[in-house]
């Protein structure tokens, strides 16, 4: 049987100052686990501002989409009622006098009208195409001649 001896230490110390730095630990964590409360909840009210501000966006995003489409509405209709007319041109709209005219000179009288609604129909719907360009340039050698179709 081992001899197992007792002596007195000074041990008792060691387990005060552990004691005392144990308490310090969970005074620290206590102190950072309310700091990182406060800083949940900073976040959850930073995330519902976001969200109201998100849904905020949306919904103004919404109404200018809206009034766009009704102003693209007005606009065709006033484009198409000749009685609203208020004397300004909208940027794109033909000027039909020079189409007129020049049919009155290539075609017979009967046949004015319909030839010029033809052409300024057709003239409309290509420059509403992005990609037609109405010039065309020729090159020979170093020249080159803009030529218009």
């Amino acid at each position: 049987m081992p001899n197992i001896v007792l002596r007195p230490n000074n041990h008792g110390e060691d387990v005060e100052e552990m004691k005392k730095k144990m308490e310090s630990l969970e005074e620290k964590l206590k102190e950072t686990e309310e700091k990182l409360k406060e800083k949940d909840e900073d976040f959850e009210s930073l995330q519902d501002s976001y969200q109201a501000l998100l849904v905020k966006e949306r919904n103004n995003n919404d109404q200018l989409e809206d009034a766009r489409k009704k102003l693209i509405n007005v606009l065709k209709d006033r484009r198409t009622n000749m009685r609203a007319y208020t004397g300004v041109k909208l940027m794109g709209d033909l000027n039909l006098k020079p189409i007129f005219a020049a049919t009155k000179k290539k075609y017979p009288p009967a046949e004015v009208e319909l030839k010029a609604m033809e052409f300024s129909s057709l003239l409309e719907e290509k420059l509403r195409d992005p990609n037609w360009y109405p010039f065309k340039v020729i090159t020979f050698g170093e020249d080159s001649k803009v030529s218009i179709l």
